[in-house]
This record gives structure tokens, sequence and C-alpha cells, in this order.
């Protein structure tokens, strides 16, 4: 601390300048993992398909909607059946509910999870992950002001800021000098 007070800077300095490191991680780490959910749902979707398209082949049609997803894991009395088709238990999806299991109207299987907002349809983080849509692009979602605000600030002025709190004490002091 000898040193920190040789340059101007006392203790509460340098509490602010740690806090405001920690901030930036903590906020930083947030929204990259906001960011990976859909990911994460999407790989989970892609294996669930696979599973479901393995299971076809052994038994001749896929499971049905009352026996949902768990006869990839347990053996539904269906002839052919050589599972299990996933190593583990379904687990939930990244914002914890389960995925859903059904079929479209040309009687190809459907699995969904509905992103973060547990609501059909979406954008960004609340867009629906669906086996049916997931070679197909997305549009890139755009921030909200808020978001970008923050970046503006955490990204921008906030480094000039701390550049001039580490600088103002030696330029008031030549001030100081000069008069």
């Amino acid at each position: 601390m000898r040193g920190i007070r040789r340059f101007g800077y006392g203790a509460s300095g340098v509490v602010f300048v740690i806090l405001w490191l920690i901030t930036i991680l903590v906020w930083i780490a947030e929204s990259e993992l906001e960011r990976a959910r859909p990911v994460i749902a999407s790989a989970a979707v892609e294996t669930i398909r696979k599973a479901l398209e393995l299971y076809a082949d052994d038994v001749g049609s896929y499971p049905t909607p009352r026996q949902g997803l768990q006869a990839l894991r347990a053996d539904p009395g269906e002839a052919g059946w050589k599972g299990p088709y996933l190593r583990e238990d379904l687990a939930l999806d990244p914002w914890r509910r389960a995925y859903i299991y059904r079929f479209d109207g040309r009687g190809i299987p459907e699995i969904l999870t509905l992103g973060m907002d547990g609501k059909a349809g979406g954008r960004g983080e609340d867009r629906d992950v669906s086996s049916l849509t997931l070679n197909v692009p997305t549009p890139p979602a755009y921030e909200d002001a808020g978001e970008r605000l923050m970046r503006i600030f955490a990204f921008r002025l906030a480094p000039v800021c701390f550049v001039g709190y580490l600088i103002a004490p030696s330029v008031l002091r030549r001030f100081r000098r000069a008069a």
C-alpha cells in the first residue's frame, strides 16, 4: 500500500479498481453463458435426433408420442429394440425444461426446446431450437439498448475513466508545482 500511496492512490482507489474489474468479468461470463445455451441445446437436439434414427432403423418406426423419448433409454416392448440408444438419461434443456417430442403434419418427429422465454418463436436466446430447423441459418439477434449501453460503458468509457484515474494525480501535481 505504501507504493500505491506514493503515487497518490489510496486504499479506496485500489478497491474501486478491483471491484470494477470483477464486475466486468462477471458480466462477460454471464453474457457468454447466455450465448452458449442455444448452442448447447442444438447439440443435444442433434444427439437425440440421431438416437431416434437408430431406433427407427432397428424397430421400423419412431417411438409414439405416448412412449416418448424414454423409449430411447428403456425397452418399450417393441420387436427389434437394441437400445439403449442414449448413454445417459435425457437431461433437461439448458433452461431446465424437458425437451418436447412431437410429430409434424407429415409424420416426421421433431425434438424441440422453446428457448429462454419458454414461448414459441423468438430471437437470440429466446429462439426455439428444433430438429427440423437445425441446419437452417438464423439471422443475428440484435442486442437490446441496455446491453448496447453496457457494452459501450464497459469496453470504451470505463477504460478511459480508469486511465484518467491513473493519470490524474500526476497531472494535478504538475499543475500545483507550476502555480
